[in-house]
């Protein structure tokens, strides 16, 4: 196609050479501008004919060159080609021996099938069996579920008794306490009153009998005040018991009745103040595990639940087999037990 081209160009171009010179022979004699302007155009066009030539000529041995490599590289397709088919050859015949080999496993799956649904169907009616054995299990369960809820709630009715002997318990050992402190009271004005008589004259004169008596008086009025929840009379009666007497042996107490009423009327935080006087004053009295124990409460009231730990855990190992340890132990049973929702309780007085 593309000689065909170039033949007709190259017949176009020698048409109009052959008129060019065909008018140029004919007006040897007369030349005009124009006739001048043609030849030179012929000139070039001769010129694009014999690079044209030039041109077709490298082309045609491209061409030839192409060939040749065609050729080559058919050649080598075929070498590459030949050894792939013999792969296909092989491929086919393994597929065809396993597709044997799946149709003969087929039979057998199918086989196993038929095994397995009779198994299943075997299965079924021993569960059915077992069914009817587990209803009458679960009612057995059902009936010892009853019983046993039932002995719970005997169970939380004695707990209930417990408690309430517990609280019993403790009035008591309030009122021994108190009936303690009055026969030690009493025990010193007797004392006093026996060394007064038995001094001589002249000693006897300056001891004032009355003046011990009546700020134990103020002790026990104070406690008695207490005890019938008139907090802030109380409050006074025992500061006044403490600003006259400083060094009486009841001056713990005193102290630790005064963050006592602090803690009942909810102010903790003067509460724990006032207990921690107890044991900065006193820290060899006895009152000093029990302002441990209500200070710990105290913070625990106000949300330091850390502080509040460590005091109880403080009385139970300093004062380790006595009651105050015990009740230690009990107050972090109740107030840090596992898994337990404690932050509706931050709030609550325990």
């Amino acid at each position: 196609m593309y000689k065909k081209k170039l033949l007709e160009r190259y017949l176009k171009y020698f048409f109009i050479t052959a008129l060019l010179f065909f008018a140029a022979g004919c007006s040897e004699l007369m030349v005009t501008p124009e006739q001048e302007l043609m030849r030179r155009d012929v000139a070039s066009l001769k010129n694009d004919v014999a690079s044209l030539k030039e041109g077709a000529l490298k082309l045609e041995k491209e061409l030839i060159s192409s060939r040749a490599a065609l050729r080559n590289s058919s050649v080598k397709t075929v070498e590459t080609v030949s050894p792939l088919k013999k792969e296909v050859e092989f491929v086919k015949n393994n597929s065809l021996k396993l597709e044997k080999d799946l149709r003969s496993n087929q039979a057998e799956l199918r086989n196993a099938i038929i095994e397995v649904r009779e198994d299943l169907s075997m299965l079924k009616g021993r569960f059915e069996e077992d069914r009817f054995d587990s209803k009458t299990l679960q009612d057995k369960i059902d009936e010892i579920d009853k019983g046993l809820k039932s002995q719970d709630e005997g169970l939380s009715e004695t707990v209930l008794k417990v408690d309430e002997i517990q609280q019993a318990i403790s009035e008591t050992d309030k009122q021994l306490k108190l009936l303690e402190e009055k026969v030690v009271l009493l025990d010193k004005g007797i004392k006093k009153l026996q060394e007064a008589r038995t001094a001589p004259p002249d000693v006897a004169k300056p001891v004032k009998t009355g003046a011990p008596v009546k700020q134990e008086d103020i002790y026990l009025e104070a406690y008695q005040l207490l005890k019938g929840k008139k907090y802030d009379l109380s409050l006074k009666k025992f500061n006044d018991f403490l600003k006259d007497s400083p060094d009486s042996e009841l001056a713990d107490n005193a102290q630790y009745w005064i963050g006592e009423i602090y803690y009942a009327q909810g102010n903790f935080e003067k509460a724990i103040l006032e207990f921690n006087k107890v044991v900065k004053k006193y820290p060899e009295k006895e009152k000093v595990p029990a302002a441990y124990i209500k200070q710990a409460l105290s913070f625990y009231n106000i949300g330091d639940r850390p502080e509040a730990k460590l005091l109880l855990e403080r009385v139970k190992e300093r004062y380790p087999n006595t009651d105050d340890a015990k009740t230690a132990e009990k107050k972090l049973k109740e107030l840090f037990k596992e898994n337990m929702d404690t932050k509706k309780e931050k709030t609550k007085k325990p």
